[in-house]
């Protein structure tokens, strides 16, 4: 008898400690009681300071004038309208439109993401990611990212070691199904020190117009890599640059129309390239610069 009332206690705590969703919608009304489904917070930032680890908020249609940034272990942020119906513009051209500095943290799901504009200055991106301490398992899904300096700036780096160091941090992000176009800075994807990531099935198009100079995808210090199936198109520079990716993977991309280079790897022993159409790029294709061991 006593063991089964410890089970039923420990069930009980469990339930209890279980993760929320909160809701957002243009219709709500920000207060402390706000979050329900049916009594919304109006803004993103309203729910975001009632939520906690492993929340979830789901944001409804129409455009929300905010920047956000997320510090919350395992936040989820989704839309109910997808990219198409619900835009988040950011308040400053100076500001992000999103900054994440917790891991764990989803932007969008497939069908369920966000249109991120408005970060129009030098160097602000519609999402931003920096981190000394190294941040992991990052997921950004379903979004289209347009009308930014950067489009998705990561900068994950943990505080000490050499270059090989930084680069064996296994980050495993994961960048999939969006839509990066029409950013006008120097990179459409930045990602330094995202080791064993997965990139993949995502439209990086019509680029960097702005400045004529930077990469479409820009991978540095970032082994262990697989980069599927996306098209690279349409770009005023290099359509992909991994420096320092080694054991990278890049198969079944589409990449063309590039002003420069198509895919380039340097100091990335061991990386496999196959099955990719490279088209109508400026300058070369494929450049493979000190790498060895390459399939």
């Amino acid at each position: 008898m006593r063991r089964s009332f410890v089970l039923v206690a420990l069930l009980g705590f469990s339930f209890s400690s279980s993760a929320k969703t909160w809701y957002v919608g243009k219709e709500g009304d920000d207060n402390p009681d706000c979050g329900g489904r049916t009594s919304p917070c109006e803004t993103i930032n309203q729910a975001l300071g009632l939520a906690g680890t492993n929340d979830k908020i789901v944001v409804g249609p129409g455009r929300y004038m905010e920047f956000l940034e997320i510090d919350i272990e395992g936040l989820k942020l989704e839309s109910t309208a997808g990219r198409w119906g619900t835009i988040i513009e950011t308040t400053d051209s100076d500001d992000h439109v999103i900054s994440i500095g917790a891991s764990r943290v989803q932007i969008g799901r497939k069908g369920k993401g966000f249109t991120l504009q408005g970060a129009i200055e030098p160097a602000a991106a519609g999402i931003y990611l920096y981190s000394f301490s190294g941040l992991d398992r990052i997921r950004i899904e379903g979004n289209r990212i347009t009308e930014n300096s950067y489009g998705i700036y990561i900068q994950n780096f943990v505080l000490a070691g050499t270059v090989d160091e930084r680069a064996a941090y296994q980050s495993k992000l994961q960048i999939r199904y969006n839509n990066v176009v029409r950013n006008t800075g120097n990179y459409a994807i930045l990602c330094g020190g995202c080791g064993g990531s997965l990139i993949a099935d995502n439209r990086i198009e019509d680029n960097g117009h702005g400045t004529g100079f930077g990469d479409a995808l820009n991978l540095a210090a970032s082994s262990k890599v697989a980069i599927y199936r996306n098209v690279i198109t349409h770009n005023a520079w290099d359509a992909f640059f991994g420096d320092g990716s080694q054991q990278a993977r890049i198969k079944d991309n589409v990449v063309d129309k590039s002003s420069a280079y198509g895919l380039t790897v340097s100091n990335g022993d061991g990386s496999v390239v196959q099955s990719n159409i490279l088209a109508q790029n400026t300058v070369y294709g494929l450049a493979l610069w000190q790498t060895t061991n390459n399939i």
